[in-house]
């Protein structure tokens, strides 16, 4: 008969798999931030140009 409690055994699972793919996560939170960061920099240096340019976007 197994000796562990069923929540137990699922914490260890919880455990496992944050620390599997808890720093993957993180990377992937990490890059889209710096991405979305990168894109708000050139939309506004296009609506600069564009502005400069008396063009409608």
């Amino acid at each position: 008969m197994n000796d562990t409690l069923p929540i137990t055994d699922w914490t260890q699972k919880a455990v496992d798999l944050a620390l599997d793919y808890g720093p993957k996560v993180l990377l992937a939170l990490l890059v889209l931030f710096i991405g979305l960061r990168i894109i708000r920099v050139l939309v506004r240096a296009v609506e600069r140009g564009m502005q400069k340019r008396d063009t409608e976007p």
